[in-house]
């Protein structure tokens, strides 16, 4: 196969034809909210959702319209075209003076088939009415329909139809605006993810991923590797998320993020205490959070660039304190990891001149823990306060592009106001999104405007 190179690196030696279909699917919009990239089944949210949120960053911040919301077809189009190239520059390997870009042959009788169609036939392939939960979400911006009873998108047809092009800077605008109706064939999501990867070089990528993980899509479950997601927010395809550029850890020099991104990322595995998201993901350049829960990802976002705010050093060393903690909720670690946690805050300039006596005030009874109430005491006192309002409320937004049973792919909307919470552990809060959002601010409440927490799932 003439890019099996490729193929392999992202389905490996056995690719599962279930999974790749769950992939099959183009740049479409929902009907119920315009700007909204529709997702029809799981796997591909971690090219989509980094696709949404570049979208979300240009319609705000970059080209702002007069209302974001409800863009036209042809501004859409525009703003996905400059997403699309800023994204490929993100990836390109500076090395090559090329991107490469691919594209698919159409069959003799055959444009791409519609995702209308995809989702009647990969849904439920023997009902010829399209039953499904979500009929009336079929989105915009597809290509023309084709009749049921031509060929169900497979493995081998997508790969022996594929064309690679060398594209060179000055040729990428034509070539994007040209090709578009491919992204938003049946497709689509494939072609750019190919794309994305051949531009950054096949290479460049498995090096940075060796030993991590043997493919980029799981033979079982569907899922991307989080080097994609990586890939697509700050150009590096490393598959952790700490600050880099590199971490020692039993041996091993494990790289992280080399630089602060556009787009920010949370995880909820980092509320249960499995990773660490460092700043440069937790403090993007624009208000907007990719949201990683254990099996899908979805986007928090506002449209109001104050809502980064200033980080206060309270704040800092209450949130580094939480990534050190043993448990999840504990409220202590363990003392000999107080000069870390010192070297980490800036508190002190020769920490280990004075850990010792920090330790013995920290720890007065000897039982080789530091609570956090003690340490935020000890180097940012205060008195009767509880909570103190950071920045006044911002209007928040939370987009999943999956749609299922009675929910439609819809903007929910809020208020968050983020506190700086003091002498008092973090409230706990039941909702995934609270626990995400619980990792980057010390204190933060978002009033829903259904009085529902989005689900991230």
């Amino acid at each position: 196969m003439a890019h099996n190179p490729l193929s392999k690196l992202v389905w490996g030696p056995n690719p599962s034809e279930e999974i790749f279909q769950r992939w099959c699917q183009g740049i479409t919009f929902s009907h119920s909210e315009p700007t909204a990239v529709l997702q029809l089944q799981g796997g591909p949210c971690s090219v989509i959702v980094p696709i949404q949120a570049y979208l979300i960053k240009n319609l705000i911040f970059t080209s702002p319209l007069e209302n974001w919301r409800s863009a036209s077809e042809e501004q859409l189009d525009k703003i996905l075209l400059f997403t699309l190239k800023e994204l490929l520059h993100l990836v390109k390997d500076v090395s090559s003076p090329n991107f490469h870009i691919f594209t698919i042959k159409p069959l003799e009788k055959q444009l791409n088939r519609s995702n209308v169609e995809l989702e009647r036939v990969i849904i439920n392939p023997n009902n010829n009415t399209g039953t499904h939960s979500e009929s009336n979400e079929t989105g915009t911006g597809s290509a023309t329909e084709s009749p049921v009873d031509e060929i169900i998108p497979n493995y081998s047809d997508f790969h022996s139809r594929l064309v690679e092009s060398p594209v060179t800077v000055e040729e990428l605008d034509e070539t994007l605006h040209c090709i578009l109706p491919n992204f938003k064939g049946v497709y689509g999501v494939l072609l750019l993810l190919y794309s994305f990867l051949a531009s950054k070089g096949i290479s460049n990528v498995t090096a940075d991923i060796a030993g991590d993980c043997e493919q980029l899509i799981d033979a079982r479950y569907g899922h991307a590797s989080q080097c994609i997601v990586n890939l697509l927010l700050t150009g590096s395809t490393v598959t952790n998320l700490f600050n880099g550029p590199s971490r020692t850890i039993g041996g091993l020099s494990l790289p992280g993020i080399p630089n602060r991104s556009h787009i920010g990322f949370l995880s909820l595995l980092e509320s249960k205490k499995y990773l660490e998201v460092g700043s440069f993901l937790k403090e993007p350049n624009f208000p907007i959070w990719i949201i990683g829960s254990e099996t899908h990802l979805t986007l928090f976002f506002s449209d109001d660039i104050k809502f980064l705010g200033e980080e206060t050093p309270r704040a800092l060393a209450a949130r580094n304190f939480s990534s050190m903690q043993t448990e999840e909720s504990s409220g202590f670690i363990l003392t000999d990891n107080l000069r870390e946690l010192l070297i980490k805050c800036e508190l002190v300039s020769e920490p280990a001149e004075l850990v010792t006596t920090l330790a013995s005030r920290l720890d007065p009874d000897d039982t080789g823990v530091i609570v956090r109430n003690n340490f935020l005491q000890e180097f940012f006192p205060i008195h009767d306060e509880f909570l103190r309002e950071v920045s006044p409320s911002h209007t928040v937004y939370h987009y999943n592009g999956l749609a299922g049973g009675v929910r439609l792919v819809a903007y929910s909307v809020g208020r968050a106001t983020v506190y700086e919470r003091l002498g008092v552990d973090q409230l706990v809060r039941d909702s995934d999104i609270s626990k995400c959002l619980l990792t980057k601010w010390d204190g933060i409440e978002v009033g829903w405007v259904d009085g529902c927490d989005p689900s991230i799932n």
